[in-house]
C-alpha cells in the first residue's frame, strides 16, 4: 500500500541515500553534505511516496525569499528529485508534484524554482525563464577587461564575511540569505561538488576596503573534466571583472565560465568583449498563484512606474490555471505558462495582441536571480 505525505526529520537520511544512489558518482561529495537546505530536515516541506515504510519517490522541497528590488518575495525550490529503480514508471512524481504544489500554496507562496525541465515539469506548467549571458574568459579574452590598478586579490579569510555579506546583500535582485544561511551554502559546495570541482573564494580590495568577491569552481585533487566556473559573485562590476582576469592568470586557468542575468548591466558592460552564448536560467520556474505574485511584487512595480501598474490589473479565472490580464482598455485570458512567459521573457510571444503596450513595457520582463549559483537545488 502506498501513501503519499511529507518525510520527517528522522527520515531525510534514507530519503539522502536514495538521492546519492540516483545521482552521485564516485568522487562527489554525499547528497546530504552538498545539500543540506533539503537533508538536514530543519525544514520538512519534502515529499515521499512510501511503499510500507520503505520510501520510494522522493522530492526536496526548500523554502526561502527573493529580493527583487523593493519587494520580498516568498519562493520555493524544487531538487534532488528521484524514485527507486524498481518503482519508477508508476506515476509516483506527478503524484509528489501536486503535493508541492498544494504545500506552495497553502504556505502562501507564489513562486517555484525547478532544478529541472523534463516534460513532467512543462506538462505542469513551468516554463524556461529569464535571460542569461554564458561568458568564456580565456587568458587572451580577458586582455580585453580592465586591469587592477590598485587593488590586490587574494583568498578570502573568515574576517572578510560580513564584508563579504555586505556586498551580497547590496545586490538589489537576488536570494536573500542571511550570514548562517550563506556560511552553510558555502560550506556546502554544492555546484562546485556536482562537477568535482574544488570551491574557492576570493576577494579585491583596495586600501584595505573589499570591493568585490568571487567564489569559484576549479580542479582540485579530486579528477574532474568540468570547466572552472563563476559560482557567485559580489559588489563593484569593474572590480569582479578585474579580478576574474587576473585570477585566470595566476591561478593558470585555461577558460572560466560565468553566466550573468540581464539585469546585470554594470557586469554586462564589463564583460561585453568577451565571447558569449545567450540562453536562459538554470531549470526552470512556475507561477503556482499568479494574483498572490502580481501583488507580491507591487512594491517594486511601485518603484519603477507607479502609474504603469495602476493601468495593469491580474485576475483569477475560477477553477481554471489561467489569468485575465487588463492593460488599459484592452483584457486578455492566458494560461498560467503564457502569463509566466510574458513576465519573465523578453522574447515572449504571449499576448500578441499587448506588445504595443507601454505600460507594460514599462515594468517587464520581471528579473530573478540566477538560480545556478549558491542557492542551486
Amino acid at each position: 500500500m502506498e501513501s503519499i505525505r511529507y518525510v520527517h526529520q528522522e527520515e531525510v537520511v534514507e530519503a539522502a541515500k536514495l538521492a546519492d544512489i540516483t545521482f552521485r558518482k564516485e568522487g562527489q561529495r554525499p547528497m546530504a553534505e552538498a545539500f543540506p537546505l533539503i537533508f538536514s530536515g530543519v525544514y520538512e516541506g519534502s515529499v515521499g511516496v512510501y511503499a510500507g515504510e520503505k520510501l520510494v519517490s522522493f522530492m526536496g522541497l526548500v523554502p526561502s525569499q527573493i529580493k527583487i528590488g523593493a519587494a520580498t518575495v516568498p519562493c520555493y525550490s524544487l531538487g534532488s528529485v528521484c524514485t527507486d529503480v524498481d518503482h519508477r514508471g508508476k506515476g509516483y512524481a506527478g503524484q509528489l508534484l501536486q503535493k508541492v504544489f498544494e504545500h506552495i500554496e497553502a504556505s502562501q507562496g507564489s513562486l517555484l524554482f525547478v532544478s529541472g525541465d523534463r516534460s513532467l515539469y512543462t506538462r505542469q506548467g513551468c516554463v524556461y525563464f529569464g535571460a542569461i549571458q554564458h561568458f568564456k574568459l580565456t587568458p587572451d579574452a580577458v586582455k580585453q577587461l580592465q586591469s587592477l590598478g590598485n587593488r590586490s586579490v587574494r583568498e578570502a579569510e573568515e574576517r572578510d564575511r560580513l564584508e563579504r555579506q555586505r556586498l551580497a546583500d547590496a545586490s538589489k535582485v537576488r536570494f536573500d540569505r542571511g550570514l548562517y544561511e550563506r556560511a552553510v551554502l558555502e560550506e556546502a559546495s554544492a555546484q562546485a561538488s556536482l562537477a568535482k570541482l574544488e570551491q574557492r573564494i576570493y576577494v579585491a580590495e583596495q586600501e584595505g576596503m573589499i570591493e568585490a568577491y568571487v567564489i569559484l569552481g576549479i580542479k582540485g585533487e579530486v579528477e574532474s573534466e568540468a570547466t572552472p566556473v563563476v559560482i557567485d559573485w559580489g559588489g563593484d562590476a569593474a572590480a569582479t571583472a578585474a579580478m576574474l582576469g587576473s585570477l585566470i592568470t595566476e591561478l593558470s586557468l585555461p577558460e572560466i565560465r560565468m553566466a550573468v542575468p540581464w539585469h546585470e548591466t554594470a557586469m554586462l558592460e564589463q564583460l561585453k568583449k568577451i565571447p558569449s552564448t545567450a540562453g536562459n536560467n538554470q531549470g526552470t520556474v512556475k507561477l503556482v498563484n499568479p494574483v498572490r505574485f502580481w501583488d507580491q511584487l507591487r512594491p517594486y512595480f511601485e518603484s519603477i512606474d507607479e502609474g504603469a501598474l495602476a493601468h495593469i490589473d491580474v485576475l483569477e479565472v475560477k477553477g481554471e490555471d489561467k489569468v485575465e490580464l487588463h492593460v488599459g482598455g484592452k483584457h486578455v485570458i492566458l494560461s498560467t505558462a503564457e502569463f509566466t512567459s510574458l513576465l519573465f521573457n523578453r522574447d515572449s510571444d504571449a499576448a500578441p495582441e499587448l506588445n504595443a503596450s507601454l505600460w507594460l513595457k514599462k515594468l517587464l520582463p520581471v528579473p530573478l536571480p540566477y538560480t545556478a549559483g549558491l542557492n542551486f537545488i
